[in-house]
């Protein structure tokens, strides 16, 4: 099973833009990559990156509460819901 649960720090950054970068792993060829996560872009967001390594679509899950990121999940982009390959980041 390839599931990852743990407590990464964020990073800080542009705090004018309200963005920050959060780091995760991608759950295709498991490379760290690097997301910047618009913080005023709604509560609850969902959207597609590729892998800047492998070239692989990956759905991003997050959700935001006021400044803080309280939620990132990184999971394939065409598997169902429950899939074991998938990163989650709890805060």
């Amino acid at each position: 099973m390839n599931q990852f649960s743990y407590n990464v720090k964020k990073r800080k950054a542009f705090n004018m833009s309200n963005t920050l970068e959060q780091d995760y792993a991608c759950p295709y060829c498991w490379f760290s990559v690097t997301e910047t996560v618009k913080l005023d872009a709604g509560e609850e967001q969902t959207y597609i990156v590729d892998c800047e390594h492998c070239q692989k679509p990956i759905r991003i899950l997050l959700k935001v509460n006021g400044p803080d990121l309280k939620y990132f999940e990184a999971t394939k982009e065409n598997d169902e819901e429950g899939n074991k390959d998938k990163e989650i980041i709890t805060f």
